[in-house]
C-alpha cells in the first residue's frame, strides 16, 4: 500500500494542538504515513473567533462566504495532491455540514475523522428541524450552511468515517446515533497537554513548591441559547464569597481563567466593577497545563478544564445556582455558593486531600496507527498478497 496522507484541517488556531498525539504516532512510520496541515489565512481565523464567539453566529450567512470558499479551494488542492487520503477535523456544527456537501460533490473518496475538542451534552438540538430548513435554503442559494446539527455525531451518519473521543460513553453514544466507528482515546487527543501538564506537576514537586492553588475557569455568557444564565459582572459578583472565604480561612487567592472566547478588556473592566480584584488573581500563564498543575481544586460550570482537570487527577468542581443548572457527564463534585458553601468547600479540600480523583486512571490510549491502517485497506483497498500493492476500491458511500 502506497503511503497514506494525513491531512489535519485548523478550522480554529488553538493553544493545544489536539493532532499532536495522532502526529507523534504517525511519524514512528514515516514511509507508510506522510503529514499534511491545512491552515486557514489570519483574516479568515479572525472572521471565525468573531462570529463563533457572539450571537453572530446564529447569522453566519452573513460572514461565512469567503470562509467556506477559502476552505473549499485549500482541501480541494490538498487532496488533489493525494492518492489516499485521511482528513482530519476537531469542529463539527456547521463545519460537519460543509463536510458532508463536499464529500458528496469530491469525486475520489477519502477517511473522514472528527477529533473532539471539547465538552459537549450528549444530546440533539431541539431546533433540528428548522436548521435543516434554513441550511437547504443557504446551500441552495448561497452554496454553504448556515447552522451545525450539533456536537458528537449530530450531522448524522457517514459524515465523518471515524471518531476519536474523550471517554467511552461518548463514543457509545456516538456510534448509536450514528452508525460510525467511535474509539475513546484522551490520551491521544490530550497527549501534549498532559504531558506537559504531568512534567510540570513532578517538576514543582521537586521544588518543594505548593500545588494547592484554586482555579475558576470563566466561560461566556449571557447568550440567549446559553446554559450560563449570568453575564460576565454578575458571576464575579456571584464568586466573592467564594473567594472571600478561601482568602480569609484558607490563606487562598481564587485565580480566575479567561476563555479563550471571552474579550479581554471588557472581563477585566467587570472584574475591577465588582471588587474581586481584591480577594482573586487572573492566571496569566498562557499554558493551561502549567496551570492545572499547580491546583488541588478545579471550578467552573461547564467548561472542559474540569474534564481536563479530572484527567490529570485534579478535583472537578462544577458550580450550580441561579447562574448554571446541568449535570456534566463525568466524575465531578457540586458546590452551590448560596447554599451551605463553608461546609461544601471544607468537604471539597477534604476530597483533593484525599487524592480521590487521582486513583482513578480515567485515560485511555489507542493505536491510532495500526487502527487507521486497518480502516484504510478495508474501505479503499484490496491488497495484493503477490505483488504487495493496492488497487483503489470505490467507496460507496449514502448521498
Amino acid at each position: 500500500m502506497s503511503a497514506l496522507t494525513h491531512i489535519f484541517v485548523h478550522l480554529v488556531p488553538r493553544h493545544d494542538d489536539p493532532f499532536d498525539g495522532i502526529r507523534k504516532q504517525l511519524a514512528s512510520a514515516p514511509e507508510r504515513h506522510e503529514m499534511r496541515e491545512l491552515k486557514l489565512s489570519c483574516d479568515t481565523y479572525e472572521c471565525v473567533h468573531r462570529v463563533e464567539y457572539s450571537f453572530r453566529r446564529h447569522l453566519r450567512f452573513f460572514y461565512y462566504a469567503q470562509v467556506f470558499r477559502e476552505l473549499q479551494a485549500a482541501l480541494e488542492k490538498t487532496l488533489d495532491d493525494s492518492r489516499t487520503a485521511i482528513v482530519y477535523l476537531t469542529d463539527e456544527g456547521v463545519w460537519a455540514e460543509f463536510l458532508r456537501r463536499f464529500r458528496v460533490r469530491w469525486p475520489r473518496p477519502f477517511l473522514a475523522v472528527n477529533v473532539q475538542h471539547g465538552y459537549a451534552y450528549m444530546g440533539r438540538p431541539r431546533t433540528a428541524l428548522a436548521r435543516r430548513g434554513v441550511n437547504a435554503a443557504c446551500q441552495t442559494l448561497l452554496g454553504f450552511p448556515a447552522f451545525g446539527m450539533g456536537s458528537l455525531g449530530g450531522a448524522g451518519s457517514r459524515v465523518f468515517d471515524v471518531y476519536l473521543t474523550y471517554d467511552q460513553d461518548v463514543a457509545a453514544f456516538v456510534t448509536r446515533h450514528t452508525g460510525d466507528a467511535a474509539f475513546a482515546c484522551p490520551e491521544v487527543i490530550k497527549h501534549g497537554f498532559l504531558a506537559r501538564a504531568r512534567t510540570e506537576r513532578e517538576l514543582a514537586r521537586k521544588r518543594g513548591e505548593d500545588c494547592e492553588e484554586v482555579l475558576f475557569a470563566l466561560q461566556p455568557q449571557g447568550g440567549i441559547l446559553n446554559r450560563i444564565r449570568f453575564t460576565s459582572l454578575q458571576t464575579m459578583e456571584h464568586l466573592r464569597p467564594l473567594a472571600r472565604l478561601l482568602l480569609e480561612k484558607y490563606r487562598r487567592r481564587l485565580k480566575l481563567r479567561l476563555h479563550p472566547g471571552m474579550d479581554r478588556e471588557r472581563t477585566l473592566r467587570d472584574f475591577r466593577r465588582s471588587d474581586l480584584a481584591e480577594l482573586a488573581d487572573f492566571d496569566e500563564n498562557r499554558d493551561l497545563a502549567a496551570t492545572l498543575a499547580r491546583c488541588s481544586l478545579v471550578l467552573s460550570y461547564d467548561s472542559t478544564v474540569l474534564w481536563e482537570a479530572l484527567l490529570l487527577g485534579v478535583t472537578p468542581v462544577s458550580v450550580q445556582g441561579p447562574c448554571f443548572r446541568g449535570h456534566l457527564g463525568f466524575p465531578h463534585e457540586v458546590l452551590q455558593i448560596d447554599d451551605g458553601l463553608p461546609a461544601t468547600l471544607e468537604r471539597l479540600f477534604a476530597i483533593a486531600a484525599s487524592r480521590k480523583y487521582a486513583i482513578s486512571n480515567h485515560g485511555q490510549w489507542l493505536d491510532w496507527e495500526q487502527v487507521v491502517s486497518r480502516m484504510v485497506k478495508e474501505r479503499f483497498f484490496d491488497v495484493s498478497a503477490d505483488l504487495g500493492k493496492a488497487t483503489t476500491v470505490r467507496l460507496q458511500r449514502a448521498t
